[in-house]
């Protein structure tokens, strides 16, 4: 009885990684490509400003992450000077939680209907989309990753560290007082991690009431993040421009973070698993 339960979940498991990642590569090409683009983009602005500034020559490949995960700086009211938002931050983001908004809905009321009824446990279907989430997740820090190392290719830097003159002209960031370890956890593991945690939280909304509700539940997560820089609000937390370890002065401790995205992982996951025990699953979301 237990090998045939386990043999029903990783079926589930198996549908998703194929419906839900392999069928849906266009999203994942399309998001390598934004990020192709803004690495050159900053590597061509390099090679503009170097010329009348006294920088590294070469941007390395964690020069290269920073720029595309700094985020920017805490939001203050001024009269003389006027905020502007990082883009590459709230495009980049934005794709991600609108990539993943449609997928748990639409198969709910596909063939992923006719599995869940077949094996009938509810249970399987919410915990296999949550791994289709993290993994999801995983994937596109995955390809931040490739595209800025084989971009590190073209500058000739292969060094993952930040260069320390070149962080502190563009981004006004201190990198001296961290090791390869220090920034690898940071970047490469803790970012990820709280960007799972936004994304079940917008999964549990978009299943539980409309995708279009989940989206907007995230979105509203990251731009209020622009302009609250609190510890309890998570999209600071992905900004390593707020970073306490870059900046010493912030409030924003990467621990913290941590700490909000286990909790707001578990609400997700609990009240999403017992509120998707309740629901119609025969109703039309699109009704």
């Amino acid at each position: 009885m237990l090998n045939n339960k386990r043999r029903q979940f990783f079926k589930f498991i198996k549908y998703d990684l194929y419906y839900g990642i392999l069928l849906e590569w266009k999203k994942y090409a399309v998001f390598s490509i934004i990020i192709f683009l803004f690495c050159f983009k900053l590597i061509l602005k390099h090679r503009n400003i170097i010329i009348f500034e006294n920088l590294a020559e070469n941007l390395s490949i964690g020069d290269l992450f920073i720029y595309i995960l700094k985020g920017m700086r805490p939001y203050h009211l001024s009269l003389t000077e006027i905020y502007v938002p990082e883009f590459t931050w709230i495009f980049m983001y934005i794709y991600i939680a609108f990539s993943l908004s449609f997928y748990p809905l639409k198969d709910l009321h596909g063939y992923g209907q006719l599995m869940l009824l077949q094996s009938k446990q509810r249970k399987y279907w919410w915990f296999s989309k949550c791994m289709w989430n993290i993994l999801s997740i995983i994937l596109f820090y995955f390809i931040i990753i490739i595209c800025v190392c084989t971009c590190s290719i073209f500058t000739g830097n292969m060094n993952i560290m930040p260069q320390a003159n070149i962080q502190t002209f563009y981004n006004q960031m201190t990198v001296t007082s961290i090791n390869e370890f220090q920034f690898i956890l940071i970047a490469f593991l803790a970012l990820p991690f709280v960007t799972i945690a936004i994304s079940l939280f917008q999964m549990m909304w978009a299943v539980l009431i409309h995708p279009l509700i989940g989206l907007i539940v995230s979105a509203s997560i990251y731009i209020l993040s622009i302009f609250i820089s609190k510890p309890w609000m998570l999209g600071n937390y992905l900004m390593l421009m707020r970073n306490h370890t870059f900046i010493s002065s912030s409030e924003i401790i990467l621990k913290n973070g941590i700490l909000y995205s286990m909790a707001v992982i578990c609400i997700s996951v609990i009240i999403g698993y017992i509120g998707f025990r309740r629901k119609d699953i025969l109703t039309n979301y699109n009704e």
